[in-house]
Formats: C-alpha cells, sequence, structure tokens
C-alpha cells in the first residue's frame, strides 16, 4: 500500500480527506513522525486506515494478523477499532522501525492488544499453523 490512493486526482483525493477522515490524533503524530525519518511508501494512507477500521467493526473482528508492520500504523488502526479483549498478532523482522511502533501502541494504550512477533513472518505463520490456530482469524492484513 502507499501514501495515497491509487488512481485519484490529487484535487479529488484532498477533498475526500477533507471530508471524510477521521483520523485520530495518535495516528496523525505516529503518520506525521513516519514521513519525516523513513520510506514512506510502506505506509497506509489515513484513507486506506480508517476503511480497516470499519471492515474491523464492521466483521466484529476479535482476532487479527499484520503482517509487515514497519512503524505501526496499520495495527495500531487494528488495534483501536477491536474491542478491549482483541487481539492483533504483527508480524516484522525490523527492529529498528517497529521500536517506532511499539512506542505509539504504548502511548494509544492499546499495547495489551498487540502480540508482536519480531522474526520473519514465515516463522510467525508456521507456529501459528503448528499451535492449531490456522483458520482462527477474523481479518488479515498482508502488507
Amino acid at each position: 500500500m502507499g501514501k495515497k490512493s491509487f488512481g485519484l486526482d490529487s484535487q479529488v483525493y484532498e477533498y475526500l480527506l477533507s471530508v471524510s477522515l477521521r483520523e485520530a490524533e495518535i495516528l496523525t503524530k505516529l503518520r506525521q513522525e513516519t514521513d519525516l525519518h523513513h520510506a514512506k511508501i510502506m505506509q497506509i494512507s489515513p484513507d486506506q486506515g480508517q476503511f480497516m477500521a470499519f471492515l474491523i467493526k464492521l466483521l466484529q473482528a476479535k482476532k487479527t494478523l499484520d503482517i509487515g508492520v514497519f512503524t505501526g500504523y496499520s495495527s495500531l488502526v487494528v488495534a483501536l477499532a477491536l474491542p478491549d479483549d482483541g487481539v492483533v498478532i504483527a508480524c516484522d523482522r525490523d527492529p529498528n522501525a517497529t521500536e517506532i511502533a511499539r512506542r505509539y501502541w504504548q502511548e494509544a494504550g492499546v499495547a495489551h492488544k498487540i502480540d508482536f512477533r519480531l522474526a520473519p513472518a514465515l516463522d510467525t505463520l508456521n507456529e501459528l499453523i503448528a499451535n492449531d490456530e490456522a483458520g482462527s482469524f477474523d481479518f488479515a492484513f498482508i502488507d
């Protein structure tokens, strides 16, 4: 996913954001920090995040999977949308970028919902399968 939705002219995209985006302050802060210091192309756009949160609530998801955490925007979006007993199993192998993610999860008060796995995603997925967790997820995001 990129920073901006595909196929939209800049004026249309800016209008869309101005009339429909409801981004939590913590998400805006994380997005702005990521913009300053990291490869912005690896972060989903705020409208994509808002759509993900909508899907989480619509599905009444409780157990989710996020493969490719980067600085944590998508996992934070999902964790904020989950009920208090929900969980995001978040997979990444970059300890530097995910250190930012962990800081924001803490600040947002959702760190208890995120089971972070610092390892190649394939290792984590194989572990989940070995623990009989295949087919137990309500939502998965691979970025």
